[in-house]
C-alpha cells in the first residue's frame, strides 16, 4: 500500500498449509525476489502476529530501518476476548464489559503523540488491572509492537508526505480481500486443483480492483498464460 495515496496492489500470496515458520519464510522470500526491500521504498510490514510469520522476519533481510507494526485490530480482537467480567455478571452484563473495555482500549491509539498515546496506554492499564487483568495482561505483551506506525509517520513527514495513520496501523484493507477469499472457499467447498485456487483469487482480487500487473508482473503473467483471466 501507498500510504500517501491508499493505492494497494496484491504483490504475492502464499497456499500455505499452515501459519507456521516456514510458510511465513516462503512468502517473505518471494517478496525479497520481486525487489521488496529498504532501499526500494519499503518501509513498514503491518501484520497480525502471528508467531510463525514474527519468526520468518528475522530470517528475511529486507534491509535497515524497516518497521514492523503489528495490526491493532487483531490486539484489540486479543483483549475483547480476554476481558470476562466479573462473579455473577449475567451474559448482558459480561457483554457490556467487553464493549466497555474495548472502547477504553480503542481510544489509546487516537493520538498521534507518542507520549499522549503511552499515557493513555498507562490509564488504561491502571484502570482496569484490578478488573480484567486478563486483558490487561494481553496488551502489555502486544503494546510495545503497535508504536512502528508513529516512527512511520514522522519519517513520511521527512519526505515531504502526510501518511493517514489508517494505513499503517492495522491489516484491515488486507482483511476485507482476506474475507471474500474465505466467502470463495465456502462457495467452491473444494478445490480440484492449484490452478483452480490461483483462479478464485484472482476473481477476488479483480473484485477489489486489485488488478495492476506492474507491482507483481510475474504473478499476472501467470494468471494470463495460464488462461484463467480473460484479456
Amino acid at each position: 500500500m501507498d500510504p500517501a495515496t491508499g493505492e494497494r496492489w496484491i504483490l504475492d500470496w502464499e497456499a500455505a498449509p499452515a501459519e507456521d515458520e516456514a510458510s511465513g519464510r516462503a512468502l517473505l522470500e518471494r517478496l525479497q525476489a520481486r525487489g521488496l526491500s529498504a532501499a526500494a521504498g519499503l518501509t513498514l510490514f503491518v501484520h497480525d502476529g502471528s508467531s510463525g510469520l514474527e519468526a520468518a522476519f528475522g530470517l528475511v533481510d529486507f534491509g535497515l530501518g524497516v518497521l514492523r507494526q503489528r495490526c491493532i485490530f487483531h490486539v484489540l480482537r486479543t483483549v475483547r476476548k480476554a476481558t470476562h467480567g466479573e462473579r455473577g455478571m449475567s451474559r448482558e452484563q459480561r457483554q457490556a464489559r467487553r464493549q466497555e473495555v474495548l472502547r477504553a482500549a480503542a481510544a489509546i491509539w487516537e493520538p498521534t503523540d507518542r507520549a499522549a498515546v503511552r499515557r493513555r496506554y498507562e490509564a488504561f492499564c491502571a484502570a482496569w488491572r484490578a478488573r480484567e487483568a486478563e486483558a490487561v495482561a494481553a496488551l502489555e505483551r502486544a503494546f510495545e509492537a503497535t508504536l512502528a506506525y508513529l516512527e512511520a509517520r514522522a519519517r513520511g513527514r521527512e519526505w515531504g508526505e502526510e501518511w493517514a495513520v489508517r494505513y499503517l496501523r492495522t491489516t484491515s484493507a488486507l482483511e476485507r480481500v482476506n474475507r471474500a477469499l474465505r466467502q470463495k472457499a465456502r462457495q467452491v467447498g473444494t478445490f480440484q486443483a492449484e490452478r483452480g485456487l490461483l483462479a478464485a483469487v484472482v476473481l477476488v482480487l479483480v473484485h477489489h480492483g486489485l488488478t495492476s500487473p506492474e507491482p507483481a508482473a510475474d504473478l499476472w503473467t501467470e494468471v494470463l498464460e495460464a488462461g484463467l483471466l480473460a484479456t
